[in-house]
């Protein structure tokens, strides 16, 4: 038989109450660590929807005859320095073939996007990001226009987003300038309407002006 002493029992509630402790400890620390994990995924996400978008302005952008630096998460046009570009996308690891793939990448990206688009306001924003992406990709196409290959892979990614563009009636929005508008036609009866006072005082009758002036001069007679 057991001899539960008073001091077995203060042991055996104490070494209790440190499991306990320990327990809540643990469950403590996953919760923390589930949220931690939540927060950061969602700050992902959220960097790579800006990333996306990102890149596509930055395509938007390449004017004929400048290469992107692909290498890099974003991405960048490459500068003119004293440095030949051809060194330093050669240092770097850099080249046209990793470029094509980082573009198929962004496309294939952008139709995931625009299949998951539940609003019409998302599905505008990607199309309007891709159709502004086809310049970049027409300059790109003049940056390496005395590679055969390299052009067939960008007239290729172009007409596969035409025809995406098409299937989605996107049309793009025009900017109406001030000088395009029609002249209304409330200013046009204002300025039409002094000319007709005008050619109907021209064309009164010069008998009844006559008759007018007599009046008055009658008129002043009787006051005086």
């Amino acid at each position: 038989m057991v001899d539960w002493s008073r001091e077995t029992m203060r042991r055996v509630i104490g070494t209790m109450a440190n499991l306990r402790n320990l327990i809540n400890n643990v469950v403590g620390l996953k919760v923390i660590y589930h949220n931690s994990t939540l927060d950061y995924v969602r700050v992902t996400c959220e960097k790579m929807e800006q990333n996306f978008f990102i890149n596509f302005r930055i395509l938007a952008s390449v004017k004929p005859f400048q290469k992107v630096n692909s290498k890099d998460i974003l991405l960048s046009i490459e500068p003119v320095g004293y440095i030949p570009t051809w060194v330093v996308r050669w240092y770097r690891g850099d080249d046209r073939t990793f470029m094509l793939r980082r573009l198929n990448e962004l496309w294939d990206e952008a139709k995931k996007k625009l299949a998951d688009a539940k609003t019409v306001r998302e599905k505008e924003r990607i199309l309007t990001h891709l159709h502004k992406g086809l310049r970049g990709l027409g300059n790109l196409k003049q940056t390496y226009g005395d590679d055969v290959a390299t052009k067939a892979h960008l007239e290729l990614l172009m007409d596969a987003v035409q025809d995406l563009l098409k299937r989605f009636n996107y049309e793009p929005d025009r900017v109406v300038q001030m000088n395009e508008f029609p002249e209304s036609s409330d200013s046009e009866e204002e300025e039409e309407a002094p000319t007709e006072d005008a050619s109907s005082d021209e064309t009164a009758d010069p008998s009844s002006s006559a008759d007018d002036i007599t009046t008055e001069l009658k008129l002043g007679r009787v006051l005086n």
